[in-house]
Formats: structure tokens, C-alpha cells, sequence
């Protein structure tokens, strides 16, 4: 990633390349390098541990209610669930990205 940093998490269709995934809205993820979860803003809060050459990070998705359009989007770390987060659902779709 940008300067050894990796972030997994989900995006947008038409989400800009020129930034990691979670900067910005309707994008949702875990960064590696600090451990903290980026939901649609260039700040991040304190989520998980940093991760270290050798991790295997995961992202999943569950729907919370198909009538308000929301999900819960959980992130794992070598098979152990690391926390989850409510988001509404784009339009457009999420779709996995690494950055």
C-alpha cells in the first residue's frame, strides 16, 4: 500500500482511486498500519491492533434492515472478528477494495 500502509474494506462503484478506502463517504475500512476503522472520513477512530506482515485481514457484510437500506460491516483479523460498524447502503452498491 501507500507508504506501507494496506486498509481492506468496502467502497462505492465509482469510488476515486486516488484515495484508501474509507476517506470517503459511503466507503467503510480497517487500516492496517494504525488499526483504526475509516467510515466515509479522512480521520479514523481507534478500532483494532496495527497488524503485522503475516496478517490476514477479512471484511464481511450483514444487513441489518432491507427497508432502511442498512448493514453491519464487520472486520476479522486472522479468523477473530475485530469489531463492526452500522452503515446505510450506497446506491450505487459496496464492493470489496483494498488499498
Amino acid at each position: 500500500g501507500v507508504r506501507g500502509t494496506i486498509a481492506v474494506g468496502l467502497v462505492p462503484q465509482y469510488y476515486s482511486l486516488d484515495h484508501q478506502p474509507g476517506w470517503l463517504p459511503h466507503s467503510v475500512a480497517y487500516h492496517a498500519d494504525d488499526g483504526k476503522l475509516y467510515n466515509g472520513r479522512a480521520k479514523g477512530r481507534q478500532f483494532g491492533t496495527k497488524c503485522n506482515s503475516g496478517d490476514r485481514i477479512g471484511c464481511g457484510i450483514e444487513p441489518v434492515s432491507f427497508e432502511v437500506q442498512t448493514a453491519q460491516i464487520f472486520f476479522t483479523k486472522n479468523g477473530k472478528r475485530v469489531g463492526s460498524t452500522i452503515m446505510p447502503l450506497s446506491p450505487e452498491g459496496l464492493f470489496p477494495a483494498v488499498g
